[in-house]
């Protein structure tokens, strides 16, 4: 699986700059992207990727333009990723999110590219942030309950699934569990084939209460058995933070038969784009080997 913000080419960095700098209309950014995403989607299909979300060229980062597109919030200051050298505007929530944007539609926006929010082809799944990623990298300008919010996040992530007519959702968590618990998820999992690519090592207790399994749950680590709550188990096998390329055969060491889905740890817009271009067709021959 490859997810995702993948690297833009220097096509499309130049295009942007133009874009930015006023000297090229949204329309004609927009149609830029939509050609790059289906040169990706080429990409993926000689390299013999079976699961794999939109690439996102669209995105300033795993936030925008999706909470761009929500009532009740607003951007705050320019905040580090992680340990990371980018950057994301800190979201800043006044009250329960909820969607009241077109995102299929060609729309545009402040402080980011013009929507669609994706160009999917028919087998792509729908990437987000996770929701608790999100209220970890938000802070709150008015008193939210926590559940309340995650509760409208996945209301709002099924909305989003249904309106661009997908089955396939890909969520994916920055930060590590610890105590926390995702059964407020289970609606989602109701609605949605979903895979979860999380931070650490989860446990049965962060996933306690759900009525539904995932389609895929993938983990730097399992702690535990897993299989309760999910369909099939991934792994994380290239690096999105080092160019060093993969052996081919280092996608089979760290498995046994219980793994049956394969990816990175983390998207790869950290990368330049000829490293991760090799790096997803190296993906493709672990899977071949296995």
């Amino acid at each position: 699986m490859v997810y995702g913000l993948y690297p833009r080419t220097e096509k499309l960095r130049r295009s942007y700059n133009r874009w930015e700098r006023g000297l090229m209309k949204s329309q004609e950014i927009a149609e830029i992207v939509r050609e790059e995403k289906y040169e990706f989607y080429d990409l993926l299909e000689r390299s013999g990727i079976d699961e794999y979300t939109d690439p996102l060229f669209n995105w300033y980062d795993i936030l925008r333009p999706i909470i761009l597109s929500m009532e009740n919030v607003k951007l705050g200051p320019l905040t580090r990723y992680l340990e990371t050298n980018t950057f994301y505007r800190m979201p800043e929530f006044y009250g329960i999110p909820a969607i009241n944007r077109n995102l299929v539609e060609f729309g545009e926006m402040d402080e980011n590219p013009p929507l669609p929010a994706y160009h999917l082809d028919k087998n792509a799944s729908i990437f987000l942030p996770s929701p608790y990623s999100v209220f970890k990298m938000s802070r709150f300008m008015e008193k939210i309950s926590e559940n309340d919010f995650y509760a409208a996040l996945v209301r709002e992530y099924g909305k989003i699934a249904k309106t661009f007519g997908v089955s396939k959702v890909v969520l994916f968590d920055v930060f590590e569990y610890g105590n926390h618990n995702v059964s407020y998820l289970d609606p989602l999992l109701d609605s949605a084939k979903v895979t979860l690519i999380a931070r650490g090592s989860p446990s049965a207790d962060n996933f306690a209460g759900l009525g539904h399994r995932f389609e895929y749950i993938v983990a730097d680590s399992m702690n535990g058995d897993m299989r309760k709550f999910t369909r099939g188990i991934g792994a994380k096998v290239v690096s999105a933070h080092r160019t060093k390329i993969e052996d081919v055969a280092a996608g089979k060491r760290p498995r046994d038969d219980s793994v049956e889905l394969i990816t990175h740890d983390d998207y790869m817009d950290f990368l330049p784009r000829e490293i991760a271009d090799i790096k997803v067709e190296i993906l493709g021959k672990m899977g071949d080997a296995a």
